[in-house]
């Protein structure tokens, strides 16, 4: 039964529909209150609404207690910390998640918009151009180093990735 309304939670996710996601994820949650993914997945739900963020912190850490070794738990807490502007926090869970898999293009672009609210654009570059090094078509890491070349004075640089992209 839980394992449904995971799957429903995903779908909704997908779908942008936080609000039906959440209360599939509560429902698993109720059936099986130690799944580290549906507590990760109601924090994304959670970290939507900026009033709820301590909420979504506290679901994101109880992911990463469940399991520790997962990469996801920690890629959500990073993204948690992220909207909290946490930083430092977000820069080391996203970390974390790069050492458990270093194969995770998403973290690199993750770890990237980390490194630009931080004003480390030379950093974000390093961390999307490893992103591409993963998948050459992630979108997010493309993003992530045009905007860095961009800050970095690199216009044509930055002009030539988008056009890549394109």
């Amino acid at each position: 039964m839980e394992e449904g309304n995971l799957y429903r939670a995903k779908l909704l996710l997908q779908q942008n529909r936080y609000d039906l996601a959440e209360r599939e994820l509560r429902r698993n949650l109720s059936e099986e209150p130690h799944s580290a993914e549906a507590h990760a997945l109601l924090a994304v739900c959670i970290s939507i609404d900026r009033e709820r963020l301590a909420q979504a912190t506290e679901e994101a850490q109880q992911a990463v207690a469940l399991e520790p070794d997962n990469p996801f738990t920690h890629a959500v807490l990073a993204r948690v910390y992220t909207a909290r502007n946490e930083l430092e926090k977000a820069l080391a869970a996203v970390q974390e998640a790069i050492r458990l898999d270093p194969y995770d293009s998403s973290s690199f672009s993750l770890m990237g918009s980390i490194q630009l609210g931080r004003s480390r654009a030379a950093e974000a570059l390093e961390a999307a151009q490893q992103g591409l090094e993963i998948d050459p078509d992630d979108t997010d890491c493309i993003n992530v180093q045009t905007i860095a070349l961009e800050r970095l004075g690199r216009v044509s640089d930055a002009q030539q990735s988008v056009a890549e992209a394109l």
